[in-house]
């Protein structure tokens, strides 16, 4: 379910406020005219009552104003703009951010960002990262999750389009050949050559690495074999579907890897430099709910109320050059 909130507006509040005001002092007067007018003879006795109620009744007016704007800047930190995106975001404690310049580019800039609660507002944490999408570049990952975002002309992820899905997902298991697991905060598979992702959806194994001892035939037609003879497989981390997706086959068994650099039909993985890859898998904490959002640079402030990142260079060799 998306969570939308209002954003906290402190000038109603103070309006309402002096509103408030206006009508008890009013009333206030128009009950010592009647009293003054009826009841002359207690007239001393309503000052000397009205000078001690009057203070308290100010002091507790404006109290209660601080209360209100207190709490409607927490809602306001506890609930930037990122509510409409996803629910995911809103609990994480880190993220991991991909910006593409436009849909069809396949060069990215990633930065990893880290908050100590969830009214916080997000903080960067180490360098920018460059990286690979799939060869089209992006889509949206699913239509029904990001209706109230997607604009006239935006695309929409699907199976074998050549392009990443654009969007939040959380992070699964990551998974590789070297990585020693005691300094790991988030679940690690050793692969051996002999593991499958399952993207059959029929599969009790669905969007899961998983050993094809376990996988029926039928259903190892419908899975990638993690095959690491090209190293392409050294460190990767599997990618959650976004919760109720319209089309989840289309998104699973999607990665960030250590790939080549080229960008060249991912289906719809990521490329990672191996040294910035092993970065992120260390940093990254499972209590910390972490989540990988994949945006267009156009979307980055409004949804995230983040600046944009600089985007890469815009000739794919000069990144497959400094990958070698």
């Amino acid at each position: 379910m998306r969570v939308v909130l209002k954003e906290f507006d402190e000038t109603s509040v103070i309006v309402n406020f002096v509103r408030k005001c206006v009508y008890r002092i009013t009333g206030l007067l128009i009950v010592i005219v009647i009293v003054v007018n009826l009841f002359p003879n207690q007239v001393a006795f309503g000052l000397k009552y009205a000078y001690k109620v009057v203070p308290a009744f100010i002091i507790g007016g404006f109290k209660q104003l601080h209360d209100a704007l207190a709490q409607g800047n927490t809602i306001n930190s506890a609930s930037p703009p990122n509510n409409q995106l996803s629910e995911d975001l809103n609990q994480a404690l880190q993220m991991v951010l991909i910006q593409v310049s436009e849909w069809n580019a396949n060069l990215a800039s990633l930065q990893r960002y880290r908050r100590g609660t969830i009214t916080e507002p997000w903080k960067q944490f180490g360098d920018v990262m460059r990286v690979v999408t799939d060869n089209d570049g992006l889509a949206w990952a699913d239509q029904k999750v990001h209706t109230s975002l997607i604009k006239e002309g935006d695309p929409i992820k699907r199976s074998g389009d050549n392009r990443s899905p654009a969007g939040v997902f959380r992070f699964g298991t990551a998974f590789g050949t070297y990585l020693q697991q005691s300094d790991l905060n988030i679940d690690y598979l050793p692969i051996t050559g002999r593991e499958l992702c399952v993207y059959d959806y029929n599969s009790r194994y669905f969007n899961e690495l998983v050993s094809q001892t376990r996988v029926d035939a039928s259903e190892s037609d419908k899975a990638l074999k993690i095959d690491n003879g090209d190293g392409k497989y050294n460190l990767g981390i599997l990618l959650e579907y976004p919760r109720n997706a319209q089309n989840p086959v289309s998104l699973s068994c999607i990665f960030l890897y250590s790939g080549t650099g080229r960008g060249l039909f991912t289906a719809g993985s990521i490329e990672v430099r191996s040294n910035d890859l092993e970065k992120i898998v260390y940093w990254l904490k499972k209590e910390s709910k972490p989540v990988l959002v994949i945006l267009m640079s156009r979307d980055v402030k409004p949804l995230l109320n983040l600046e944009p990142l600089p985007n890469p260079p815009s000739a794919l060799a000069e990144v497959a050059e400094s990958w070698q």
